[in-house]
Protein backbone atom coordinates (compact mmCIF):
# COMPACT_ATOMS: atom_id res chain seq x y z
CA UNK A 1 0.00 0.00 0.00
CA UNK A 2 1.33 3.43 -0.92
CA UNK A 3 1.89 6.17 1.58
CA UNK A 4 0.25 9.58 1.03
CA UNK A 5 3.64 10.98 -0.02
CA UNK A 6 4.06 8.29 -2.67
CA UNK A 7 0.58 9.01 -3.99
CA UNK A 8 1.35 12.74 -4.17
CA UNK A 9 4.55 12.06 -6.13
CA UNK A 10 2.67 9.77 -8.50
CA UNK A 11 -0.02 12.39 -9.13
CA UNK A 12 2.58 15.05 -10.00
CA UNK A 13 4.78 12.76 -12.09
CA UNK A 14 4.43 13.49 -15.80
CA UNK A 15 4.99 10.23 -17.67
CA UNK A 16 3.88 11.34 -21.12
CA UNK A 17 6.26 10.35 -23.93
CA UNK A 18 8.72 13.15 -24.69
CA UNK A 19 11.13 14.01 -27.49
CA UNK A 20 14.21 16.21 -27.13
CA UNK A 21 14.10 18.93 -29.78
CA UNK A 22 17.87 19.54 -29.45
CA UNK A 23 18.58 16.01 -30.64
CA UNK A 24 16.15 16.29 -33.52
CA UNK A 25 17.22 19.76 -34.64
CA UNK A 26 20.89 19.86 -33.57
CA UNK A 27 20.50 22.77 -31.12
CA UNK A 28 22.79 23.18 -28.12
CA UNK A 29 20.10 23.91 -25.51
CA UNK A 30 17.73 21.01 -24.90
CA UNK A 31 13.98 21.49 -25.09
CA UNK A 32 11.33 18.86 -24.46
CA UNK A 33 8.03 18.47 -26.31
CA UNK A 34 5.18 16.27 -25.10
CA UNK A 35 3.76 13.90 -27.67
CA UNK A 36 0.10 14.75 -28.26
CA UNK A 37 -1.78 11.64 -27.22
CA UNK A 38 -5.58 11.67 -27.52
CA UNK A 39 -7.73 11.63 -24.41
CA UNK A 40 -10.41 9.05 -23.75
CA UNK A 41 -12.93 11.88 -24.15
CA UNK A 42 -11.84 12.20 -27.79
CA UNK A 43 -12.36 8.46 -28.28
CA UNK A 44 -15.73 8.44 -26.51
CA UNK A 45 -18.98 7.91 -28.36
CA UNK A 46 -22.43 6.75 -27.33
CA UNK A 47 -21.90 3.01 -27.81
CA UNK A 48 -23.88 1.21 -25.08
CA UNK A 49 -27.23 0.60 -23.46
CA UNK A 50 -27.88 -0.56 -19.90
CA UNK A 51 -30.05 -3.64 -19.38
CA UNK A 52 -30.99 -5.72 -16.34
CA UNK A 53 -28.99 -8.89 -15.65
CA UNK A 54 -31.96 -11.20 -16.27
CA UNK A 55 -32.41 -10.04 -19.90
CA UNK A 56 -31.98 -12.85 -22.43
CA UNK A 57 -29.13 -12.79 -24.97
CA UNK A 58 -31.48 -12.84 -27.97
CA UNK A 59 -33.51 -9.95 -26.52
CA UNK A 60 -30.34 -7.99 -25.79
CA UNK A 61 -29.07 -8.53 -29.35
CA UNK A 62 -32.35 -7.19 -30.71
CA UNK A 63 -32.10 -4.09 -28.49
CA UNK A 64 -28.46 -3.46 -29.46
CA UNK A 65 -29.27 -3.74 -33.18
CA UNK A 66 -32.32 -1.51 -32.80
CA UNK A 67 -30.31 1.17 -30.98
CA UNK A 68 -27.27 0.76 -33.27
CA UNK A 69 -24.79 0.25 -30.43
CA UNK A 70 -22.09 -2.35 -29.74
CA UNK A 71 -22.13 -2.92 -25.98
CA UNK A 72 -24.51 -3.56 -23.11
CA UNK A 73 -23.84 -2.65 -19.50
CA UNK A 74 -25.33 -5.29 -17.23
CA UNK A 75 -26.92 -3.82 -14.13
CA UNK A 76 -27.97 -5.65 -11.00
CA UNK A 77 -28.83 -4.70 -7.43
CA UNK A 78 -25.19 -3.66 -6.82
CA UNK A 79 -25.04 -1.41 -9.90
CA UNK A 80 -23.17 -1.84 -13.17
CA UNK A 81 -20.44 -4.45 -12.79
CA UNK A 82 -20.21 -6.19 -16.18
CA UNK A 83 -20.21 -5.49 -19.91
CA UNK A 84 -21.02 -7.65 -22.95
CA UNK A 85 -20.50 -7.03 -26.65
CA UNK A 86 -22.91 -7.79 -29.47
CA UNK A 87 -20.45 -10.46 -30.68
CA UNK A 88 -20.51 -12.24 -27.32
CA UNK A 89 -24.29 -12.15 -27.15
CA UNK A 90 -24.83 -13.50 -30.68
CA UNK A 91 -22.57 -16.52 -29.94
CA UNK A 92 -24.42 -17.34 -26.71
CA UNK A 93 -27.62 -19.42 -26.48
CA UNK A 94 -30.68 -17.21 -27.01
CA UNK A 95 -32.31 -18.04 -23.67
CA UNK A 96 -29.20 -17.48 -21.54
CA UNK A 97 -29.23 -14.38 -19.32
CA UNK A 98 -26.83 -11.63 -20.38
CA UNK A 99 -25.21 -11.70 -16.94
CA UNK A 100 -23.77 -15.12 -17.81
CA UNK A 101 -22.15 -13.76 -21.00
CA UNK A 102 -20.81 -10.50 -19.60
CA UNK A 103 -17.24 -9.91 -18.51
CA UNK A 104 -16.09 -7.71 -15.61
CA UNK A 105 -16.30 -4.00 -16.32
CA UNK A 106 -13.03 -2.10 -16.18
CA UNK A 107 -12.10 1.07 -14.33
CA UNK A 108 -13.87 4.37 -14.72
CA UNK A 109 -11.61 6.98 -16.32
CA UNK A 110 -12.38 10.72 -16.52
CA UNK A 111 -12.87 12.37 -19.93
CA UNK A 112 -9.50 14.15 -19.83
CA UNK A 113 -7.41 11.03 -19.15
CA UNK A 114 -4.68 10.49 -21.78
CA UNK A 115 -5.17 7.32 -23.81
CA UNK A 116 -1.87 5.76 -22.69
CA UNK A 117 -2.84 6.18 -19.04
CA UNK A 118 -6.25 4.60 -19.70
CA UNK A 119 -4.47 1.66 -21.30
CA UNK A 120 -2.27 1.23 -18.23
CA UNK A 121 -5.37 1.35 -15.99
CA UNK A 122 -7.02 -1.39 -18.05
CA UNK A 123 -3.81 -3.45 -17.75
CA UNK A 124 -3.74 -2.94 -13.98
CA UNK A 125 -7.39 -4.04 -13.67
CA UNK A 126 -7.04 -6.87 -16.20
CA UNK A 127 -9.99 -5.60 -18.22
CA UNK A 128 -10.72 -5.17 -21.91
CA UNK A 129 -13.02 -2.17 -21.42
CA UNK A 130 -13.03 1.05 -19.41
CA UNK A 131 -15.91 3.36 -18.70
CA UNK A 132 -15.49 7.01 -19.63
CA UNK A 133 -17.01 8.89 -16.72
CA UNK A 134 -17.97 12.46 -15.86
CA UNK A 135 -18.21 13.93 -12.38
CA UNK A 136 -20.25 11.75 -10.09
CA UNK A 137 -19.08 8.57 -11.82
CA UNK A 138 -21.75 8.63 -14.54
CA UNK A 139 -20.64 6.47 -17.49
CA UNK A 140 -20.95 8.34 -20.80
CA UNK A 141 -19.08 5.89 -23.03
CA UNK A 142 -17.09 2.68 -23.01
CA UNK A 143 -13.69 2.41 -24.65
CA UNK A 144 -12.13 -0.90 -25.56
CA UNK A 145 -8.50 -1.88 -25.18
CA UNK A 146 -8.22 -2.26 -28.97
CA UNK A 147 -9.53 1.25 -29.68
CA UNK A 148 -7.27 2.87 -27.07
CA UNK A 149 -4.20 0.91 -28.19
CA UNK A 150 -4.86 1.87 -31.83
CA UNK A 151 -5.16 5.56 -30.87
CA UNK A 152 -1.88 5.44 -28.91
CA UNK A 153 -0.11 3.65 -31.78
CA UNK A 154 -1.41 6.22 -34.30
CA UNK A 155 -0.25 9.14 -32.13
CA UNK A 156 3.19 7.55 -31.73
CA UNK A 157 3.42 6.96 -35.48
CA UNK A 158 2.56 10.62 -36.17
CA UNK A 159 5.17 11.73 -33.65
CA UNK A 160 7.76 9.37 -35.07
CA UNK A 161 7.22 10.91 -38.50
CA UNK A 162 7.52 14.45 -37.14
CA UNK A 163 10.76 13.72 -35.28
CA UNK A 164 12.38 11.31 -37.70
CA UNK A 165 15.81 12.96 -37.39
CA UNK A 166 16.02 12.10 -33.69
CA UNK A 167 18.10 9.08 -32.81
CA UNK A 168 18.60 7.71 -29.32
CA UNK A 169 16.25 9.78 -27.18
CA UNK A 170 12.94 8.57 -28.55
CA UNK A 171 10.87 6.77 -25.90
CA UNK A 172 9.73 3.19 -26.36
CA UNK A 173 6.63 3.73 -28.49
CA UNK A 174 8.34 6.34 -30.67
CA UNK A 175 11.60 4.44 -31.16
CA UNK A 176 9.90 1.24 -32.32
CA UNK A 177 9.73 1.19 -36.08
Amino acid sequence: MKTPMEKTHQNRHDDRPTVRISDAMGDECPAVVHVGLPTVGELARQNFVTLPAWFGCAQACAVLRLKGVDLVLVSDERGVRRVASLEQLTRAPAERAIAACAIPFGPGVPLGTPADRALRLMDAHGSDHAGVVVSGGVVVSIVSREAVAAAVAAACARSRGAYQKSSSVLPGCLAAA
